[in-house]
């Protein structure tokens, strides 16, 4: 007599045992990577720093020796970097089989604001970086007629003349985008934006409208070498070839030009 086979349970059969297989093979795997010797940290490489040292980094991470790489996390780990008011960007990978390589991006102070008899360095940000409580120079441009009234460290600072701020900081980053940035003291509003440069030289801009083109001009004076004591770049509507300058009078509000 034939015996008729039920092809169908015979590979719902097969395909049961399949997945059970390969369920099993999966957590066979899966136990080796995480209780693995193999894949316990020994290396903790740190890319990027400047100021910072690499240790410092490694603690605020939380990272330990003997963890297994599979079970840490990368966010977390990144989060607690970025604690460091320093530290701007942090990323993080797995190197086979046993190391973890941080990299960050720190932040560079671009300028300082008075708080309370302190220095407050910020970044391009206004990210507040660092206090400094001392009389040490910073060599950061000051920017003056900026009051703030709560400061975090790491945080972005909140002036009472945000406007200001905003228009000093887009001054800075086109200053430092023509190398101009180093040869600047300090910045003030008064009836113009003033650039208070460190030969003594003081430069209206007057506002932040076409910028890129008032620092090109500057920076053009600059490698002429022109003496000046004041430099008018305010008024582009006059269609000024060569910015005016003369004596700035301190006397008024916005200053005075002696024009040739």
């Amino acid at each position: 007599m034939s015996k008729i086979v039920n092809i169908s349970k015979a590979k719902k059969g097969n395909k049961a045992e399949s997945f059970f297989l390969g369920f099993i093979f999966i957590v066979a795997v899966l136990c080796f990577l995480l209780l693995s010797p193999i894949f316990q940290i020994k290396k903790i490489q740190v890319e990027g720093v400047l100021r910072l040292s690499a240790n410092s980094i490694i603690d605020y991470s939380n990272l330990h020796y003997g963890e297994n790489i599979f079970r840490i996390n990368k966010k977390e780990i990144a989060e607690n970097i970025k604690k460091v008011a320093y530290i701007d960007e942090v990323k993080i990978r797995r190197e086979w089989p046993n190391g973890i390589v941080i990299h960050v991006k720190e932040s560079n102070p671009v300028a300082e604001v008075e708080f309370y008899g302190s220095k407050l360095m910020i970044d391009e940000k206004a990210k507040l970086l660092e206090v400094v409580t001392d009389d040490i120079p910073t060599n950061f441009p000051q920017l003056l007629g900026i009051t703030l009234n709560e400061i975090v460290l790491g945080e972005k600072i909140h002036a009472n003349e945000e406007e200001k701020l905003e228009d000093f900081l887009e001054v800075l980053k086109s200053a430092e985008e023509n190398g101009i940035l180093k040869n600047v003291t300090k910045i003030v509003e008064n009836n113009g934006i003033l650039l208070y440069l460190d030969e003594g030289d003081i430069v209206n801009l007057g506002d932040v409208e076409n910028l890129p083109y008032k620092m090109l001009l500057l920076k053009e004076i600059a490698a002429k070498e022109e003496t000046a004591s004041y430099i008018d770049l305010h008024d582009l509507e006059r269609k000024i070839i060569k910015p005016v300058w003369g004596l700035f009078d301190n006397s008024a509000a916005g200053g005075g030009t002696n024009e040739e």
